[in-house]
């Protein structure tokens, strides 16, 4: 019995045997079910239940219809299948199982039911843009707020730069955000203090020269810059503002002088306005005097005022007092934390984790009047925006971990098999472009498949038993899958694999040979056997990673997303690793188990599965099942992690210090669930994902 089995066995025992008086159904028809039941009293299950296989006796259990089962007394249903689908087949059953009030399990003890969402509405999420246009254009003079208006920072706290700047400045004798700190808290309490002020006190404390003071200070400014964002539909807003003939000004609280701020907004493309103030150039505040400045700078007293920001104080009571029409737009942090993704501000304990959650919150909320619900559950209609939001912040993280891993060997490829490994591949070698990360191992694209790495590795008998043996979700039968995997025709039909005689395992042999004589030349051609290999994989249980040293016999080191528990000869002493720790299929799994059909088809290439190299050197592919508007989509997802993962590379000083728990990644992915995020039909419609191996197309990806 495998490990898988076994565990199995024990929770259904722990979970579900000592419940006489229950009637045990088990939806389920595949081989851990055959080897449960095997092991079990065989009158504790009742029959099993499988919507394509109702009626059939498998393993000595009748295939119940729901009528069946809901005839029988005191019934509840036990799932036996991967967290993978799961959820899948839980929807399947929903309908059915709510009327008959039958108690739906999984394999753990887990009742399954559909969660609710609280859906109260929250002031910040039901703002009308409308509204704050016909404010927009009842007035003459229109000013807005700078940070958490019209950019948002990527960073969870405005001194969060400052520990940024630590990694920059690593090399001093001192931690510069400490430094930073204290610095400005020996600033006079009642001082309306500027940047010039700060570096003052700063160069006191460190000893540093004025020139090295200088050159910081300009650092600081850039990472600034660098951790904005542009709230795009707020610029817009400026924008149309100033189409309309308004008199557009910007109000900041904050130490740095006008021209540096004028520096970040042009760095964001945000012009147009007549003048910026700033709290630092007036030693005021927005809650003293700053507005009454401007209005007696720019004689706005007999002139219709509105002003536009984030702060309730600052930017609401503060210019109420002088008769200043008020429009409260709320920052991307504050509508986080109000909504239905609150949850993973209780996650941020670093820095890492910070920068994930408020670049999350700048992409669900950029748009303060965006699509989503009264408590922030968002409407994505974007394939690109989907990508960015859920599936990118855990390959960044994925590429961080990958690189600490290579970090600890000598000279490798890297290897990234297609097509799971094509934007993977494009992601790292731009990260080792920008030079930050000291020495970077070589790349390598290789082109393999399951289809094509097993057969190229079958050797004997057992290996061609093996791959007849794999499962298939279209009925092919013995022949079929012969012809589908190793591209013989046949005529006669086999009952088993068994029943396949010795001369034609021969054929198939030598079909196999002449696969690998060929995929081994193309291997040699691309340098495979110059180096040792890091193999890259998504959730896998090694299976071409094996395929490969067996046709090859190079070893290959794998580091994967996950790595599923082996339960074949083939994979069970590989040597691999994985960003999560190794699960098997039926164990209480992470959401990248659940969602990981979602993510690999993110991840996948243009091209279609990869089949062979043929007897002329060329490879050769699958037909392509995707259309043109699902690959349009595959490349705008591709755009939008890659953008992603460019945008916080350039950030991160260290990217091996992205040493974070999964976490908050964890719960990021898991807002795939469809009480967590509506996604527009065109979108779900293009994450189609086609098995050749295995005859399966995935659709529905456990939502």
């Amino acid at each position: 019995m495998t490990t898988e089995d076994q565990y199995i066995y024990e929770q259904f025992c722990k979970n579900f045997l000592n419940r006489v008086s229950v009637t045990i159904v088990i939806y389920g028809t595949g081989i851990h079910t055959k080897r449960l039941l095997e092991k079990i009293p065989a009158k504790r299950v009742a029959g099993l239940m499988d919507r394509a296989k109702t009626g059939q006796s498998l393993f000595g259990k009748r295939v119940l219809s729901y009528e069946e089962v809901a005839a029988l007394p005191n019934v509840c249903i036990v799932i036996l299948a991967r967290n993978a689908v799961i959820n899948v087949i839980y929807r399947r059953i929903e309908s059915f199982v709510s009327l008959h009030g039958i108690p739906v399990f999984d394999i753990n003890g887990k009742r399954l039911c559909i969660r609710e969402v609280e859906n109260a509405e929250k002031e910040c999420f039901v703002q009308k843009e409308q509204q704050l246009t016909a404010k927009i254009a009842q007035a003459d003079v229109v000013s807005f707020d700078v940070f958490d208006t019209l950019l948002y920072r990527r960073v969870m706290k405005p001194s969060d730069v400052f520990l940024l700047m630590d990694g920059i400045l690593e090399d001093k004798p001192y931690l510069f955000s400490k430094e930073r700190h204290k610095a400005e808290e020996e600033l006079p309490e009642d001082s309306n203090y500027n940047i010039y002020d700060i570096y003052q006190y700063f160069g006191k404390n460190t000893g540093e020269t004025d020139s090295e003071i200088m050159r910081i200070l300009k650092l600081e400014i850039e990472t600034e810059k660098k951790s904005a964002g542009r709230r795009e539909k707020m610029c817009s807003l400026l924008e149309q503002s100033v189409r309309q003939g308004k008199d557009v000004y910007l109000i900041s609280d904050m130490y740095l002088d006008s021209q540096m701020m004028e520096d970040i907004l042009t760095y964001h493309s945000i012009t147009g306005y007549k003048k910026l103030y700033v709290s630092s150039d007036y030693q005021t505040s927005k809650q003293e005097k700053l507005f009454e400045i401007v209005r007696m700078q720019e004689r706005l007293e007999e002139r219709k005022w509105l002003h536009i920001g984030d702060n309730l104080f600052a930017d609401i009571y503060a210019p109420k007092r002088y008769g200043i029409d008020t429009f409260r737009v709320y920052g991307t942090m504050e509508m986080l934390g109000q909504g239905i993704y609150a949850g993973i501000m209780e996650k941020c304990h670093s820095l890492e984790e910070g920068m994930v959650a408020a670049v999350f919150a700048g992409i669900a909320y950029q748009d303060p009047f965006g699509m989503f619900s009264g408590n922030g559950k968002l409407v994505v209609s974007n394939a690109g925006t989907l990508a960015k939001l859920l599936a990118a912040p855990l390959v960044m993280k994925y590429m961080a971990t990958l690189l600490a891993e290579i970090r600890q060997y000598g000279d490798v490829q890297v290897l990234f098999p297609s097509r799971d490994g094509y934007l993977l591949k494009k992601i790292y070698d731009h990260i080792a472009n920008i030079g930050r990360i000291g020495s970077i191992q070589e790349s390598k694209y290789i082109y393999t498949s399951r289809r094509a790495a097993l057969i190229a590795a079958a050797k004997d008998a057992k290996d061609i038993d093996f791959i007849i043996g794999l499962p298939d979700e279209q009925g092919w039968g013995i022949c079929g899958k012969i012809s589908r995997r190793f591209g013989l025709e046949l005529h006669e039909e086999y009952s088993s694999v068994n029943d396949v005689p010795a001369e034609l395992k021969e054929k198939l042999l030598n079909i196999c040979r002449k696969e690998r004589e060929n995929y081994t030349s193309y291997l040699r051609e691309e340098g495979f056997f110059q180096k040792r290999g890091i193999f890259v994989d998504l959730i896998a249980v090694g299976t071409v990673q094996d395929a490969l040293q067996r046709i090859t016999g190079k070893e290959l080191y794998g580091y994967y997303f996950l790595r599923r528990r082996p339960d074949s000869r083939y994979t069970e002493n590989l040597c691999c690793t994985s960003m999560y720790s190794e699960s098997g299929d039926f164990e209480p799994g992470a959401n990248i188990y659940k969602y990981y059909y979602f993510l690999e088809n993110i991840l996948t290439s243009f091209e279609p599965a990869f089949l062979r190299v043929g007897d002329d050197g060329d490879k050769e592919f699958f037909k392509e099942m995707r259309t043109d508007a699902v690959l349009s989509q595959v490349r705008e997802m591709h755009d939008a992690v890659f953008g992603y993962c460019m945008e916080m590379s350039g950030l991160y000083p260290d990217i091996y210090a992205m040493n974070a728990p999964l976490d908050i990644y964890e719960e990021i992915l898991g807002f795939f669930d469809s009480n967590l995020i509506d996604i527009a039909p065109s979108i779900l419609g293009s994450l189609v994902n086609h098995d050749e191996l295995l005859g399966k197309t995935v659709t529905d990806f456990n939502r």
